[in-house]
């Protein structure tokens, strides 16, 4: 990693954004999102994609492919059953905050033990604030491109053994300054580990093209369509059969309409007409 970023501001766990409230402090995002990059250091994916548009993919292809565990932990403790009957059941959790430079509390610092590394106390409290899981089914990864470090929390899924080897694999791709290939690689890694399918970042790069379209627009189309590569031709052919079908309307009512009011003269034409006179 370099040092092209050492007059960036340092976040504290208190200061950085959440980014499924504050998104728009998050850099390059219009929505809530699991990814924040408050600094821009998310260098861009295949065809230019935005590495936090790419990035939160990843993060929700996860989500959304894994099961929710929450009521398995519930009955290994003794507890009652109910976190997991969302509708749809939300599945792990992984969370990314990248920053140019971190920092803690002196009070933060003082929970933990002495020795205790900064990205794992900053990568603890900052998961502790933003409360992304249900019952501990989270990950948070921290990636500080000034500082040279990534941190991470580890869970019952994600053992720290694991997450160090990942960490370290990906460490070799952050010094090249591949921070949004080394942040995918940690994710598909971590999905995999979870049980989601590979993630498929060339064609999330294809879809996330249309941006607004993609987020605001096809989700209220059925799923087949959302995927299928001719969309837009079966969109704009539906409008155009509509488009026409308007026009026929307009001419029928139009042509409806003449003919009342030809009729309706014709008919006051053939009234008689009332004349005054005397007997």
């Amino acid at each position: 990693m370099n040092g092209t970023f050492l007059t960036l501001p340092a976040f504290d766990p208190n200061t950085y954004p959440d980014s499924l409230r504050e998104w728009t402090e998050c850099g390059g995002i219009d929505r809530a999102a699991l990814v924040c990059d408050p600094d821009t250091l998310l260098d861009p994916g295949p065809n230019g994609t935005p590495g936090i548009l790419l990035l939160d993919a990843a993060s929700r292809h996860i989500q959304a492919n894994t099961e929710c565990i929450c009521d398995i932990a519930a009955e290994s403790e003794g507890n009652a059953f109910g976190l997991c009957q969302q509708n749809p059941p939300m599945g792990f959790v992984v969370t990314v905050a990248v920053l140019g430079k971190m920092e803690v509390t002196d009070d933060q610092r003082r929970r933990y033990r002495n020795g205790a590394h900064l990205p794992a106390i900053f990568a603890n409290e900052l998961r502790n604030r933003l409360q992304r899981g249900q019952c501990a089914d989270d990950v948070l990864i921290v990636l500080a491109v000034n500082d040279s470090s990534v941190g991470g929390t580890k869970s019952t899924k994600l053992d720290a053994e694991f997450l160090l080897n990942v960490s370290q694999t990906a460490q070799k791709m952050f010094s090249r300054g591949e921070n949004t290939g080394g942040l995918l690689y940690m994710l598909g890694e971590y999905g995999s580990q979870l049980g989601a399918p590979p993630f498929a970042v060339e064609e999330q790069a294809l879809r996330e093209r249309d941006g607004w379209w993609d987020t605001n627009f096809w989700p209220m189309f059925p799923q087949a369509l959302r995927q299928s590569e001719l969309r837009w031709f079966w969109l704009l052919f539906v409008l155009f059969l509509l488009l026409i079908l308007l026009l026929l309307g307009v001419f029928i009512a139009t042509r409806l309409l003449r003919n009342k009011k030809r009729n309706s003269a014709g008919y006051r034409r053939g009234q008689p007409t009332n004349k005054k006179g005397g007997k």
